[in-house]
């Protein structure tokens, strides 16, 4: 009895250094495997940052241009401007709601004067009567909003040079106004400083 404990201990034991080394073991990786990793190229990551840097800014003028025509579609085509818009005779010829659907999918296209301008300009010869009516709803639309809701639009946003925005509110509501001269708004070169001209003669303070 004696012997087969012993027995079975040293075989216990064996089976126990057994699984040991087999938890020890690594296991093999073919050699074509080892071979790909070695001479797999790294991967080259192009930086996005680095196209954006070289791309050109646009310029300041043509972003006031830009985000006013925006913040003018969308106040026309939100439930603020109802009230405004729902008191004009023109809802007579077209309601808010076919107000609405021709005017959303300009929504992305308008970004600059041309585009604001062919909203608002009136051709009586060959607009139907639906049309003029439109462009007749769209400008009270944007002559509310410049009135007033553009501090509030101005001061609760992410624009930058927010004084650009309040200099040129005043010259962009008389083009509205007469959209038929809505060619440009400002050209946004720096002035330049006026010279006096040289054959003025210099009056000495004797003199007078």
């Amino acid at each position: 009895m004696r012997y087969l404990k012993q027995k079975i201990a040293k075989a216990y034991e064996y089976h126990r250094r057994l699984e040991s080394l087999r938890s020890l073991r690594k296991p093999l990786v073919p050699p074509f495997e080892v071979q790909a990793k070695i001479e797999a190229p790294p991967e080259v990551k192009i930086e996005e940052n680095c196209v954006k840097k070289n791309k050109p800014k646009r310029p300041l003028g043509n972003n006031v241009m830009k985000n006013y025509a925006h913040a003018m579609v969308n106040f026309a085509l939100s439930a603020v401007a109802e009230p405004y818009l729902s008191s004009s005779p023109l809802v007579r010829v077209i309601s808010l709601q076919v107000f609405r659907q021709i005017l959303a999918p300009k929504k992305r296209k308008t970004t600059c004067i041309q585009r604001l301008r062919e909203l608002l300009l009136i051709n009586k010869d060959k607009d139907p009567e639906e049309i003029q009516a439109f462009k007749g709803l769209f400008q009270e639309a944007c002559k509310v909003f410049l009135k007033y809701f553009w501090v509030n639009w101005i001061y609760h946003s992410r624009l930058e040079d927010k004084s650009k925005y309040l200099k040129y509110r005043s010259k962009l509501l008389r083009r509205i106004e007469n959209p038929e001269g809505f060619t440009y708004l400002e050209s946004f070169a720096p002035e330049h400083k006026k010279q006096k001209p040289n054959n003025l003669k210099r009056v000495k303070w004797a003199e007078i």
